[in-house]
């Protein structure tokens, strides 16, 4: 065993002042706002513990002074750690209802309806869109109409969206006739999505921190749920103007729904249920 790999973890107390200095680099890497308290303590300790054992380092203030300029996989596993991957399919229903309204409308108006999950996680939500598109258009060439979007900040996640495959678990949003024609039983407590089906949404890592980011085409419908809660207001601001930047004119941008109060743009007008539709450029 070499040396580095024997090096005994010190899983020392992590005081206010050790807090600040990890919580602070989160918040710069991911936009995470995480205050000093008991929860947030626990929560440091369960999960950089892993951290810890996987990089062989001895103690969390190895952990600090490695994150001061951070090699590429030590920030990406740092940021992993420290984010939440709640996801499941068909969460917070009222949106998928009135995205069925609109669709139909979208795909008379414009011949490439986009639609971007801008939080994907592992996938569950983009994957929604695509089932909803596969029930209501049945012919090929108008399923290739509509562009799905899938993006995170968390590769590990994206690896897991990618794959399509699902535990009984969390498939259980999934309403009985759509598990059973888009989904394929492996027989080892995990369903395999439709392989064409899979192909509509194309996933890419993205970070919602990188507020000047302009995509080459705008979205109609762009989704960033239950994210908006893990942040401060000025990196909220930030990040809802990133969201309509990217977003046409007369799109909707769709929230969590316990979020809706932290959401003020001049473009944006509130139709209900953490909707909001883009009014002006």
């Amino acid at each position: 065993m070499s040396q580095s790999a024997a090096k005994k973890i010190n899983i020392e107390e992590i005081d206010q002042k050790l807090f600040e200095s990890l919580a602070l680099k989160i918040y710069q890497l991911a936009g995470i706002s995480l205050p000093y308290n008991d929860k947030n303590v626990a929560l440091f300790n369960n999960r950089l513990s892993r951290l810890l054992r996987e990089f062989k380092m001895s103690s969390y203030h190895e952990l600090d002074e490695a994150l001061k300029f951070p090699k590429e996989e030590l920030k990406k596993s740092f940021i992993s750690s420290l984010t939440t991957n709640k996801t499941d399919f068909f969460r917070e229903e009222a949106h998928f209802d009135f995205l069925k309204t609109q669709l139909p409308l979208l795909f008379k108006a414009k011949s490439e309806v986009r639609i971007w999950s801008s939080a994907c996680s592992l996938g569950s939500e983009p994957y929604t869109v695509a089932l909803i598109i596969s029930d209501m258009f049945q012919q090929p060439f108008e399923k290739s109409r509509f562009k799905i979007l899938g993006t995170d900040l968390d590769l590990e996640v994206l690896k897991r969206a990618v794959t399509a495959r699902y535990s009984n678990l969390e498939m259980e949003g999934v309403p009985a006739p759509m598990k059973q024609k888009y989904f394929k039983n492996l027989n080892n407590g995990f369903f395999a999505l439709d392989p064409e089906l899979a192909k509509m949404v194309h996933f890419s890592e993205f970070n919602l921190m990188n507020h000047q980011y302009r995509f080459q085409k705008k979205f109609d419908v762009v989704f960033c749920r239950n994210v908006l809660i893990y942040f401060d207001k000025p990196t909220t601001d930030k990040v809802v103007d990133l969201l309509v930047s990217n977003l046409e004119v007369k799109g909707h941008l769709i929230i969590g729904h316990s979020e809706s109060g932290v959401i003020h743009h001049p473009h944006l007008k509130a139709l209900g249920n953490s909707i909001f539709q883009k009014v002006r450029g």
